[in-house]
């Protein structure tokens, strides 16, 4: 039986790597996605346990986006946004303006601190400490305010939810200012998928499956000609 109970470890551990490396492949395009990884170790008895899956909070790569207001954090930190369920926080800066003038995510949810653009804007400027600048059309420009940026002790204890929103728990600690970080306006961040590393990753986790469903298979059909001798 210890046989049994070692492939079926593997398949588990094969398994969940491939599911966390089929996710991370298909946002690789995902603006500020963050990979996942599987942790696992050995067990004394052979075979292998999955310890839990780790987000990896690693600075994606900055790219230029024509977006009214686009924005992105270089160096830790996440904006907030408030939704119906309260405040959530995220990296993907592909905000934009919505008919009252605020800045909203793709579903609407307003960033925070909240401004309003007055119709007269003709331009906009966010310095890199996030102070928010908009030119009027008679020359002049007005303060609309400031867009906080925030970090967690553990941000891996984000909970994920949909639309790349997280939600913070006990086990990220409580939103405190990102001292250090900057805001690049005009620009998104991008995922950090290594997508080379993820199609190894996912080659090589099909292949453990394959191995350990073949050795229990086997194990069964032996397991099987036993009893039939014995019977």
């Amino acid at each position: 039986m210890i046989g049994f109970t070692i492939s079926l470890s593997g398949i588990h551990a094969g398994l969940r790597r491939l599911d966390v490396a089929a996710d991370n492949i298909a946002n690789s395009a995902t603006p500020a996605f963050k990979r996942s990884r599987v942790h696992q170790s050995d067990l004394a008895a052979g075979g292998a346990r999955v310890d839990g899956v780790r987000v990896d909070y690693s600075q994606g790569p900055l790219e230029v986006d024509d977006g009214r207001f686009s924005l992105a954090v270089d160096g830790d930190g996440f904006f907030r946004v408030q939704t119906p369920q309260g405040e959530r926080f995220s990296r993907a800066g592909a905000f934009r303006v919505d008919a009252a003038g605020r800045v909203v995510t793709a579903q609407g949810y307003p960033l925070l601190p909240g401004f309003t653009l007055p119709p007269e804007a003709v331009g906009l400027e966010v310095n890199p400490q996030g102070q928010v600048t908009a030119r009027l059309a008679n020359g002049q420009t007005q303060a609309l305010g400031a867009v906080d940026v925030v970090r967690f002790a553990n941000p891996g204890g984000l909970a994920r939810e949909g639309g790349s929103l997280l939600s913070a728990g006990p086990a990220s600690g409580p939103a405190v200012p990102a001292a250090g970080s900057s805001i690049v306006f005009g620009a998104v961040e991008g995922s950090n998928v290594d997508l080379g590393d993820d199609m190894v990753s996912l080659i090589v986790s099909r292949a453990s499956v394959k191995a350990n469903l073949a050795a229990l298979r086997t194990k069964d059909e032996t397991l099987g000609e036993i009893l039939d001798l014995q019977g």
